[in-house]
């Protein structure tokens, strides 16, 4: 008896002392060798941003001290869950590659570490964290339109994408996995990412295999095109591209719960009453779960700026959804995505973190044909439509700190991935383009056109001919007289979502895109006068006018373009002020 007590005992002893040993000292995985971190604004010894942070594992109790070249050193404590934070002192950009040591050590008052632990046990160990550079890191989310790769569509791009990251050995890249497992999705957020795609890479060495290939196009694209732009305006800083997205998600999985509970809902994952419960992958753990696994992880450094693709999950609808409910009305994809934009400024702790997205594009959602006539009801032929003027609701509510670029002109009708309708587009080119001009503007505060016009009003002009005219009111107009584009219905070369048919036609009611309702009835616009800050529209015919719309169908019809090329972002229904007589 004796001899087994004392077996359990010793069994007990060495289960406390294993239990208070320190946790394995090191960097959270999103931290590596290559890496970029977020440089700091400085003039003279002022700083207007805080140094950027550097989190990990440790022993509970113990501390960390982080030291780099020119900087004093920093110390801060692991907490009792193993954890620890390190914001570096500011650093300006810095092209050389750089070496920041990690030291894990007993507290200086406790030289011999915790009582009860030896300090052979917990004795200091240091981490070099090799080939940092100091520069501008920009997040980059959405689903699949964000994830699609590179590869997909090199073809389509003017220039060798290969060739070019080849002579940008500034630009790193970081991919966050999303492969299927219950570990990619949390209901709370989680310490560390589950898994990377992706380890911090320079962008030759991406080149120069297939992992250049594999990264999001539009993360790339525009990174690249805004890196130019920098080192042509004379500051050639170092970009950092964080890839972390997952196709076929909506908005909700990405917001942190918190944030969305204002948006008529509940908090912790639970469905929101007006909300689509559309979750599908059951390794989603419900709303949040994505931003507690792939987002919350990251919001331990700091970031230059947030580029966003998404919405088209949030805009499809189940073939046998009968019941308005299920489609996501403007105000309630609004407020969701709103509040994830806010929500991540909160958890990034930069309630200014500057962020750009890409208005839904073009394609076919799942209908016998794709587009909207004036006399149509279904609910699946206006979801995109609605998406879109949730999104222009968003940018006009958040302004200062956001921007959206118009992709409503940027359909691909030939691009042969699945039978959703070209929903994948290739034509990265364009929209990169404009989100690189859109980061430089809104992050840089570059003297660059970037934002679209957007309507603020609408005028009915009704004159004593034949002729019922609507003056529409734009900001974000440009420099010089707007110009006007006659355009033509597409054919989207790709299978009916019921049938082998290869081609499907793309309904549209007009050249123009613009419709009036007259007496109650949509009908297309028959004429658009461009002027400076304005545009009219004539609809041909007497009447009282009540509203109108621009591109609002799948595949939209864009006419109207700023002097600089930006086009007039499609909008929903729009009040027309009373009427005003006009000359006979």
């Amino acid at each position: 008896w004796d001899s087994i007590m004392m077996s359990v005992l010793v069994l007990a002893v060495a289960t406390l002392q294993s239990a208070r040993l320190p946790t394995q000292f090191r960097l959270a995985s999103h931290f590596g060798d290559h890496m970029v971190l977020q440089r700091s604004r400085c003039e003279g010894a002022q700083c207007t941003d805080t140094g950027a942070t550097v989190s990990g594992f440790g022993g509970p109790g113990y501390q960390v001290t982080a030291s780099l070249p020119g900087s004093e050193h920093v110390t801060v404590p692991v907490n009792a869950a193993g954890e620890w934070i390190a914001q570096l002192p500011p650093v300006l950009a810095r092209r050389v590659a750089t070496t920041i040591t990690f030291i894990h050590h007993p507290p200086s008052s406790e030289d011999n570490g915790p009582p009860g632990l030896p300090k052979t046990a917990l004795g200091s160990t240091a981490i070099n964290l090799t080939d940092v550079l100091f520069g501008d890191v920009f997040l980059c989310g959405g689903q699949s339109n964000m994830e699609l790769s590179l590869s997909y569509v090199q073809a389509f791009l003017p220039n060798n994408e290969t060739a070019e990251a080849l002579t940008h050995a500034t630009i790193r890249l970081l991919s966050v996995a999303s492969v299927t497992g219950e570990a990619n999705s949390s209901a709370t957020p989680l310490p560390e990412v589950p898994g990377l795609a992706l380890q911090w890479t320079a962008a030759p060495a991406a080149a120069m295999s297939s992992e250049l290939g594999s990264f999001s196009a539009v993360c790339w694209l525009t990174g690249r095109k805004a890196a130019d732009a920098l080192a042509a305006a004379g500051d050639p800083t170092p970009i950092g591209l964080i890839e972390s997205c997952w196709g076929g998600t909506t908005v909700q999985l990405w917001s942190p719960p918190l944030a969305l509970a204002h948006c008529n809902g509940t908090e912790g994952g639970n469905k929101q009453p007006g909300l689509r419960d559309n979750h599908t992958n059951p390794h989603w753990n419900g709303d949040g779960g994505l931003f507690n696994s792939m987002i919350a992880p990251l919001t331990t450094t700091r970031l230059k700026a947030v580029l966003w693709v998404q919405g088209e999950a949030n805009a499809h609808i189940t073939p046998n959804a009968s019941s308005r409910s299920v489609v996501p009305p403007p105000l309630e994809y609004a407020c969701a995505f709103a509040a994830m934009l806010q929500g991540w400024r909160t958890a990034f702790r930069q309630p200014n973190l500057p962020a750009v997205y890409a208005q839904l594009r073009p394609y076919c959602n799942g209908v016998l044909y794709c587009g909207l006539s004036h006399a149509a009801t279904s609910e699946r032929e206006i979801a995109l439509p609605l998406i879109r003027e949730a999104q222009l609701r968003v940018v006009a509510a958040l302004r200062n700190t956001t921007a959206m670029v118009v992709a409503a002109d940027l359909g691909d009708t030939m691009f042969p991935l699945g039978p959703a309708g070209q929903i994948h587009s290739r034509l990265k080119g364009p929209v990169t383009d404009r989100m690189a001009a859109a980061v430089l503007g809104l992050a840089y505060n570059h003297d660059v056109p970037f934002r679209s016009p957007t309507p603020t009003s609408a005028e009915a002009i009704h004159s004593y001919n034949t002729t019922t005219s609507v003056r529409i009111n734009l900001v974000d107009a440009g420099q010089g007289l707007l110009q006007v584009r006659s355009g033509s219905c597409p054919v989207a070369r790709g299978p009916k979502s019921n049938s082998t048919v290869p081609y499907q036609p793309i309904f549209c009611n007009s050249t123009i895109g613009f419709e009036a309702q007259v007496d109650g009835v949509w009908r297309p616009a028959t004429s658009v006068t461009p002027g400076h800050t304005s545009i009219t529209i004539s609809v041909g015919i007497c009447g009282t006018v009540t509203a109108v719309r621009y591109a609002f169908m799948d595949w939209p019809i864009i006419s109207v373009y700023t002097s600089q090329g930006l086009p007039l972002s499609p909008f929903g229904e729009l009040a027309v002020s009373d009427q005003s007589r006009g000359p006979p």
